[in-house]
């Protein structure tokens, strides 16, 4: 390459940081599932610094949650879910996560992300990276969660006003019980 065209290579690392969503690109060397790379999102979310993460086991750079999360299955659920992108070299969805995040002043934030891990392969056609993408729906979980809890007041409540019909209905005109 002439170093004209050197100056036209675009440098991955900075390319990559800058993707606008919260993105890891992983080794394919199963258990470790080594990050590669992130975006600045990836780290603004999860508190860390790019020393912290890149170059790190998947384990090591994103731990289990919460000590307060007692079905924390979530590095189980993602390992499951790369080695299967992996395998099959098609993109592998995840369930719904809950994932909580440490916060700077050392408290937990419960989180909720949906996620796809997509594979990348190399010029031979062999899986050689494993792209993770996820989006935070906190958010959605949070107002699906109070939009139930909603309706179920208004089940109680049209319950309750229709055992008070029957027993209005039970009054007479002065409001005593009226005998058939």
């Amino acid at each position: 390459m002439s170093d004209g065209e050197l100056q036209n290579v675009p440098d991955f690392a900075a390319v990559f940081a800058a993707l606008p969503g919260a993105t890891a690109l992983f080794a394919v060397d199963p258990p470790c599932f080594t990050v590669i790379a992130t975006s600045d999102a990836l780290l603004a979310v999860s508190h860390r610094a790019r020393e912290a993460v890149v170059g790190r086991p998947l384990a090591e750079a994103f731990p289990n949650a919460s000590p307060d999360d007692l079905q924390a299955s979530g590095l189980t659920d993602l390992r499951a879910s790369l080695a299967e992108a992996m395998r099959t070299g098609a993109p592998q969805h995840l369930a719904r996560q809950r994932y909580d995040l440490p916060r700077p002043d050392g408290t937990w934030e419960t989180r909720y992300w949906d996620a796809v891990n997509i594979p990348v392969p190399g010029p031979d056609g062999a899986v050689r990276h494993v792209l993770h993408q996820t989006a935070d729906v906190t958010a959605q979980v949070r107002g699906d969660a109070a939009a139930a809890q909603v309706a179920g007041a208004e089940q109680r409540a049209q319950r309750v006003l229709a055992h008070l019909a029957g027993a209005v209905r039970d009054l007479d005109a002065d409001g005593a019980l009226a005998r058939d």
